[in-house]
């Protein structure tokens, strides 16, 4: 199956956006986009719609018929790693459930976008990071990098960390926002 893993150099770096103008040029090109959030931070789980949560509006972007427990298997309140969310809101977060779902919508569509949190090293738990779960779901990455000093410093970091994970990196957009 094919799909992309976008990561980033850093959080609120743009990813949302780059991955819903990836659903769309690539549902404009005739494929079945699937789109995943696996999780996300700093939404509230009882309260939430497509201003604020990343998953919602991945879904409203591809039209997507899937459900938000495959797109999203956790919303979490706390605005912190995963794994610090978590452990405030007494949550625990399962990779294989994480899995699970990816599994089920690479099964659904031609393609799957999967929008990740924060940067590659962002841990989930404790000893697993956002890193582990890229290179278990096999997706390369697209690096969404900002435009500004430190940049290259910053992208070149990624970049690195991708390769000592046996990550392969297939392009960094850099976005000016």
């Amino acid at each position: 199956m094919k799909g992309y893993f976008i990561t980033g150099t850093d959080t609120n770096i743009g990813k949302t956006i780059v991955t819903a103008c990836l659903t769309t040029l690539f549902k404009g090109r005739g494929e079945n986009v699937g789109v995943m959030k696996p999780m996300e931070t700093g939404v509230d789980p009882e309260c939430n719609s497509s201003a604020n949560s990343d998953a919602k509006f991945l879904m409203e972007v591809s039209g997507t018929q899937d459900s938000l427990n495959e797109v999203c298997p956790y919303q979490l309140k706390t605005p912190a790693s995963p794994y610090q969310a978590s452990k405030i809101s007494g949550q625990k977060i399962n990779p294989a459930k994480i899995l699970n779902a990816f599994r089920a919508l690479q099964a659904k569509h031609s393609l799957t976008l999967v929008e990740g949190v924060g940067g590659l090293m962002v841990p989930i738990t404790q000893r697993y990071t956002i890193a582990d779960l890229a290179l278990e779901m096999q997706l390369p990455l697209i690096i969404v990098s900002r435009v500004q000093i430190g940049t290259l410093n910053h992208t070149l970091l990624t970049i690195n960390a991708a390769r000592q994970h046996g990550l392969k990196v297939k392009g960094v957009i850099l976005n000016p926002s």
